[in-house]
């Protein structure tokens, strides 16, 4: 992440000129192994953008197509927890 400093060092003219968009029709951010390179690439201009990007499951539908724990499982009522703990 990028954040200019205006109270100690006012740095939006450094960036202005060094950062640059990765156009997506040439870089494309299909592996981790790309994306640190060119997070570590700094010759002058700095890269912004999207540098690694994968579909992966969500946690919840992972578990919830493992098992049918969620599925089968009774939700109780608040009152009944609550005379439980009381």
């Amino acid at each position: 992440m990028l954040q200019p400093c205006i109270t100690f060092n006012n740095t939006y003219e450094y960036f202005r000129e060094r950062v640059y968009n990765q156009s997506p029709q040439v870089y494309k951010p299909d592996t981790y192994e790309s994306a640190v390179m060119k997070s570590l690439e700094y010759g002058g201009k700095i890269p912004i953008g999207i540098f690694y990007d994968k579909e992966n499951e969500t946690f919840e539908s992972a578990i919830r197509g493992k098992s049918n724990y969620f599925k089968e499982r009774e939700i109780p009522e608040i009152e009944e927890i609550l005379k439980e703990k009381g």
